[in-house]
Protein backbone atom coordinates (compact mmCIF):
# COMPACT_ATOMS: atom_id res chain seq x y z
CA UNK A 1 0.00 0.00 0.00
CA UNK A 2 1.62 3.70 -0.75
CA UNK A 3 0.32 6.46 1.09
CA UNK A 4 0.41 10.12 -0.30
CA UNK A 5 1.32 12.89 2.47
CA UNK A 6 0.50 16.45 0.73
CA UNK A 7 2.50 19.25 2.47
CA UNK A 8 1.33 22.83 2.28
CA UNK A 9 0.21 25.64 4.86
CA UNK A 10 -2.73 27.61 6.31
CA UNK A 11 -3.17 29.96 3.98
CA UNK A 12 -1.97 31.67 0.56
CA UNK A 13 -2.99 35.24 1.74
CA UNK A 14 -0.92 36.32 4.47
CA UNK A 15 0.40 39.29 4.74
CA UNK A 16 3.41 38.34 5.92
CA UNK A 17 4.36 36.17 2.65
CA UNK A 18 4.25 39.19 0.52
CA UNK A 19 7.90 39.96 -0.25
CA UNK A 20 9.46 36.42 1.13
CA UNK A 21 7.23 34.10 -0.80
CA UNK A 22 4.57 36.23 -3.34
CA UNK A 23 6.21 38.88 -5.05
CA UNK A 24 5.58 42.42 -4.27
CA UNK A 25 3.83 43.22 -7.06
CA UNK A 26 1.78 40.07 -6.42
CA UNK A 27 -2.23 41.28 -6.45
CA UNK A 28 -4.55 39.21 -3.91
CA UNK A 29 -6.25 37.49 -6.56
CA UNK A 30 -3.38 35.99 -8.28
CA UNK A 31 -1.85 34.39 -4.87
CA UNK A 32 -3.58 31.14 -4.81
CA UNK A 33 -2.60 30.54 -8.60
CA UNK A 34 0.82 31.00 -7.94
CA UNK A 35 0.81 29.08 -4.43
CA UNK A 36 -1.18 26.09 -6.08
CA UNK A 37 1.98 26.12 -8.73
CA UNK A 38 4.14 25.57 -5.13
CA UNK A 39 1.97 23.23 -3.37
CA UNK A 40 -0.51 20.69 -3.97
CA UNK A 41 -2.67 21.21 -0.19
CA UNK A 42 -3.50 24.39 1.75
CA UNK A 43 -5.76 24.11 4.47
CA UNK A 44 -8.46 27.00 4.22
CA UNK A 45 -8.71 28.34 8.17
CA UNK A 46 -11.01 30.89 8.21
CA UNK A 47 -13.77 27.70 7.22
CA UNK A 48 -13.36 27.14 11.28
CA UNK A 49 -15.68 29.98 11.54
CA UNK A 50 -17.96 30.04 8.40
CA UNK A 51 -18.12 28.43 5.31
CA UNK A 52 -16.51 29.92 2.52
CA UNK A 53 -19.07 31.64 0.01
CA UNK A 54 -20.26 29.05 -3.50
CA UNK A 55 -18.82 32.42 -5.30
CA UNK A 56 -15.38 31.94 -3.03
CA UNK A 57 -14.95 28.21 -3.69
CA UNK A 58 -15.67 28.67 -7.40
CA UNK A 59 -13.03 31.14 -7.64
CA UNK A 60 -10.17 29.50 -5.71
CA UNK A 61 -11.10 26.16 -8.02
CA UNK A 62 -11.03 28.06 -10.97
CA UNK A 63 -7.33 29.36 -9.95
CA UNK A 64 -6.02 26.28 -9.15
CA UNK A 65 -5.63 22.95 -10.93
CA UNK A 66 -7.84 20.01 -10.94
CA UNK A 67 -5.86 18.00 -8.84
CA UNK A 68 -5.03 21.21 -6.12
CA UNK A 69 -6.57 20.04 -2.65
CA UNK A 70 -8.50 22.37 -0.27
CA UNK A 71 -8.15 21.03 3.49
CA UNK A 72 -11.00 22.77 5.02
CA UNK A 73 -11.14 23.08 8.86
CA UNK A 74 -14.65 22.86 10.03
CA UNK A 75 -15.96 23.37 13.46
CA UNK A 76 -19.39 21.66 13.23
CA UNK A 77 -21.70 20.34 10.35
CA UNK A 78 -25.37 20.88 10.16
CA UNK A 79 -27.00 17.93 9.37
CA UNK A 80 -30.36 19.89 7.93
CA UNK A 81 -27.94 21.67 5.23
CA UNK A 82 -29.24 21.25 1.67
CA UNK A 83 -27.36 18.80 -0.10
CA UNK A 84 -26.24 19.77 -3.56
CA UNK A 85 -26.75 17.89 -6.84
CA UNK A 86 -23.74 16.98 -8.05
CA UNK A 87 -25.30 16.51 -11.95
CA UNK A 88 -26.39 19.98 -12.10
CA UNK A 89 -23.38 21.86 -11.09
CA UNK A 90 -22.64 24.44 -13.23
CA UNK A 91 -19.03 23.79 -14.31
CA UNK A 92 -16.28 21.41 -13.44
CA UNK A 93 -14.91 23.75 -10.72
CA UNK A 94 -18.27 24.42 -9.19
CA UNK A 95 -18.33 19.82 -8.83
CA UNK A 96 -14.45 19.94 -8.17
CA UNK A 97 -15.59 22.29 -5.01
CA UNK A 98 -18.70 20.67 -4.36
CA UNK A 99 -16.74 17.42 -3.98
CA UNK A 100 -13.99 18.46 -1.40
CA UNK A 101 -16.94 20.12 0.45
CA UNK A 102 -18.60 16.48 0.50
CA UNK A 103 -15.20 14.21 1.07
CA UNK A 104 -14.54 17.19 4.03
CA UNK A 105 -17.64 17.07 5.64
Amino acid sequence: MTTKIYVGTCSWVEKSLVGSFHSKDIRPADMISFYSTQFPVVEVDSSFYHMPSARNASLWATRTPPEFRFDLRIAFVNVDEPQVDIKSSASPAITRTVLYWRFYL
